[in-house]
């Protein structure tokens, strides 16, 4: 007998008439309440409390920790550092577009043309759901202190990489997010110096002098994050807060966590990721020439360890660049399990000289982008 020829035999015989209607006149006030709560008469609209999400509906499943957030290396990367913390369950129910797609590492060429960069975001922001925003997640907008430098109009996001607490939420941040096309960890811990200074502390006294620097200048700048003690944002939300703010340019600031002997820093730019960054990667490729040469006139000297010491490395693993729908660069901006670089990372004269290499290379970025 078949599912459907069984469920008609076991059908209940009919109710008495008598039975049908008394429940009908009992019925007949609540489908009348039910109908005031739908809308204005004829809209079948439903009420707003049914179309709001749960809590929750906007996290997914666990991933493993990486060592650095988002900066962590791609298939082809020399930069891998020690992980930073080994805890999480793992990854083994993520979505099956979890693998990312293969990396290169390529000089940029000037003549690339670049396409809009607002169609490129349109197709970014509608493949996957956004991440969800976080403790310590909330960008922050400073007004220019000068509105006659070079930078004026131009809008910069400047994004500190990880986030004080993030080790104490592992189950927070291994929820996995749309990272251009695939999925990755929400955000990672960082890694540190041997002397225990951790990556998040300098990306974030770094942002604030670099922010400094970049107003003075005649910059609006947008930081991802507002304070050193939460853990957030996602990495899709620090690279679409690019996206919503229009930026002329968005800056990641990192710690490699390469080997010891390796040392000096590198500009990442997004290769291309069909329907993310097919409009941006070209001219991010232009502004992280750009922004290197302008830092070796500064006196910093690129990776030894990436791309034959070019200091220049395309991605397409990044979410953050990739989710960024405008021109995007991460500055790995120095090697802090190098002695040297470690020294100058932890220092604060330290980090205002690198603060100053950096808007020194904003700045000539976003002439590049002209």
């Amino acid at each position: 007998m078949s599912q459907r020829d069984a469920a008609v035999s076991q059908r209940p015989a009919p109710r008495p008439a008598g039975r049908v209607r008394r429940l009908a006149l009992v019925a007949l006030p609540a489908v009348a309440l039910l109908l005031a709560g739908c809308g204005p008469a004829g809209s079948g609209a439903l009420p707003s409390a049914a179309l709001t999400p749960t809590a929750g509906q906007a996290g997914s499943s666990p991933a493993l920790p990486l060592a650095a957030q988002d900066s962590s290396p791609g298939p082809t990367s020399a930069s891998a550092g020690p992980a930073a913390s080994s805890a999480g369950p793992a990854a083994s129910s993520a979505s099956p577009t979890m693998t990312p797609p293969p990396t290169r590492s390529v000089t940029p060429s000037p003549a690339t043309a670049s396409r809009a960069v607002t169609a490129s975001h349109a197709v970014a922001s509608s493949a996957l759901p956004a991440g969800p925003a976080l403790p310590g997640g909330t960008p922050t907008t400073e007004p220019p202190t000068s509105k006659t430098g070079p930078l004026a109009g131009k809008l910069i996001v400047i994004d500190p990489g990880h986030n004080g607490t993030a080790a104490e939420h592992l189950s927070e941040i291994n929820q996995l997010v749309n990272a251009g096309g695939f999925m990755k960890a929400c955000q990672t811990t960082g890694t540190a110096t041997n002397a225990g200074y951790p990556e998040h502390a300098f990306t974030w006294d770094t942002a604030l002098r670099l922010a400094a620097l970049l107003r003075s200048q005649g910059a609006t700048v947008v930081l991802t994050r507002s304070n050193d003690d939460g853990w957030g944002p996602c990495i899709d939300q620090r690279g679409l807060t690019a996206a919503r703010n229009h930026a002329t340019l968005l800056i990641s600031l990192h710690g490699d966590g390469a080997p010891g002997s390796a040392h000096g820093f590198h500009v990442i730019w997004p290769g291309p990721v069909p329907g993310y960054t097919e409009a941006s990667s070209a001219p991010s490729g232009r502004a992280a020439v750009a922004l290197r040469d302008a830092m070796v006139r500064s006196g910093f000297t690129p990776a030894t360890y990436v791309n034959g010491g070019t200091g220049l490395n395309e991605r397409t693993d990044l979410g953050t660049l990739n989710r960024a729908g405008t021109p995007a660069l991460m500055v790995e901006c120095g090697n802090m399990r190098n002695a040297g670089d470690a020294a100058m990372m932890s220092s604060p004269s330290g980090r205002q000289h690198l603060a100053t290499g950096l808007a020194a290379g904003v700045l000539a970025a976003v002439a590049a982008l002209r």
